[in-house]
């Protein structure tokens, strides 16, 4: 018996043993074929990351480790703030050169003194600029353009950073008509980048759901428009903290994938060289923020998801870094203010969209034009079906032109505020 049970487990061993390689083996073989197959499709690459901008960065006497946690998120530029001194300002850029990100300066001493700490700094790796003004007020912008002459005189490399706000800002600040306020700031002021503040994602109080605010798509109709016309990068924001107006006016909720992708994706359809997170870290005097980094320097959920889809742009830098912008338009049941409905571009002869349909935007980069389809909504998923000619390709998340069988049109679902990128030359 004991003989027989021996010959039995030996011969289960041995079948186990066989079976064991054989999976091996497959595995390998297939990871192999995998590899080959990348290796054959032509990928979009890039030698520079797409920009991503910490606003409310990090804090002065922040450790090299906190630098590269931020690096590690994405982010390539960081706007000092709360920066008491030259002194400090020269350890952050110091630390930040040793991760590879640049800094926008800001201290008080840059404000009394700008010639001094300009010429003392401006030579540092680090530093990609000079904090002027944020959303300056429509009785501010004279003084706001002669510091920018000011500052351009000591360096005429360092950009002169300035962000504007945007056209649905109260009348006490922008005047009447609120056109005006733009068509000014735009032509006074000496712009190096065309930035302005927009947080569309809101939550009513009293009302469960996300909101998007429609005039978004106004505002990035026309800071894009004059950005291109200017012949200046575009720089657009995305909001990565919680915020609940003490007012009683609503909330900027906790965001989701959803929300972070929609913003991040819309922004890119318009043709923005630059992404600026709203916070990067929660400002000590405000109770009511939560920002990817706590007060208490530990990471919140948001970092987590910020990182994953700062990644997913990331790998995309070869298509997004210098794109242009061509044309947008939307689809959907309800037409954006101040935007354009589809009409099919080249090569496609149908695109079709259900629930609260999507951006379409035509950009170019070098030889290459893409088209790129964004979901309008951050909660809801959306169906897509397109149908294109032969030379059009599909862009895969890591930035493999994928060939399409375009004989029949091509059915897909794109997540909350996710899209869908196609190219050809």
């Amino acid at each position: 018996m004991r003989i027989v049970l021996r010959k039995v487990l030996s011969c289960l061993f041995f079948l186990f043993l066989v079976l064991f390689v054989s999976i091996l083996f497959s595995s390998c073989h297939k990871e192999e074929n995998e590899d080959k197959y990348e290796e054959s499709r032509e990928q979009i690459k890039s030698s520079i990351q797409f920009p991503m901008l910490a606003w409310i960065g990090l804090p002065p006497k922040s450790s090299v480790d906190d630098y590269k946690t931020m690096k590690a998120a994405g982010f390539t530029y960081d706007l000092l703030t709360y920066y008491r001194n030259i002194e400090q300002v020269k350890e952050a850029l110091d630390k930040a050169q040793s991760v590879g990100i640049k800094c926008i300066v800001n201290c008080p001493e840059l404000g009394n003194n700008p010639q001094k700490v300009i010429n003392k700094l401006k030579n540092h790796p680090a530093v990609a600029g000079w904090f002027v003004k944020d959303e300056p007020k429509r009785g501010d912008l004279s003084a706001v353009a002669e510091k920018m002459k000011r500052f351009h005189s000591f360096d005429s490399k360092g950009i002169g950073y300035v962000n504007l706000l945007p056209t649905d800002s109260p009348i006490d600040l922008i005047g009447n008509p609120p056109i005006k306020y733009f068509n000014d700031a735009t032509t006074m002021l000496p712009l190096q980048v065309l930035s302005f503040t927009f947080y569309p994602i809101v939550v009513h109080d009293g009302k469960p759901e996300r909101k998007v605010n429609g005039l978004w798509y106004e505002n990035l109709e026309l800071f894009a428009a004059k950005a291109k016309s200017l012949n200046i990068p575009l720089w657009t924001f995305v909001l990565a903290s919680s915020y609940h107006h003490p007012t009683g006016k609503g909330s900027y909720p906790e965001p989701t994938l959803g929300d972070l992708r929609l913003q991040i994706y819309s922004n890119l359809a318009y043709g923005s060289q630059m992404l600026q997170y709203y916070t990067y870290t929660t400002p000590q005097e405000t109770p009511y923020y939560n920002a990817p980094i706590k007060k208490d320097g530990t990471k919140s959920a948001t970092y987590g998801k910020l990182r994953e889809v700062n990644n997913e742009v990331i790998r995309l830098s070869g298509v997004f870094v210098g794109a242009k912008m061509i044309n947008v338009w939307h689809t959907g049941p309800q037409q954006p203010k101040g935007t354009k409905a589809l009409v099919l571009p080249k090569n496609f002869s149908l695109i079709k969209t259900d629930g609260d349909g999507a951006v379409v935007s035509l950009l170019k980069n070098g030889k290459r034009n893409y088209l790129m389809i964004v979901n309008h909504s951050p909660t809801k998923k959306m169906n897509l079906e397109i149908k294109a000619t032969s030379i059009v390709k599909e862009v895969d998340k890591n930035a493999y032109l994928n060939v399409v069988n375009w004989d029949k049109s091509r059915t897909c679902v794109l997540e909350p505020g996710g899209m869908k990128l196609y190219s050809w030359e």
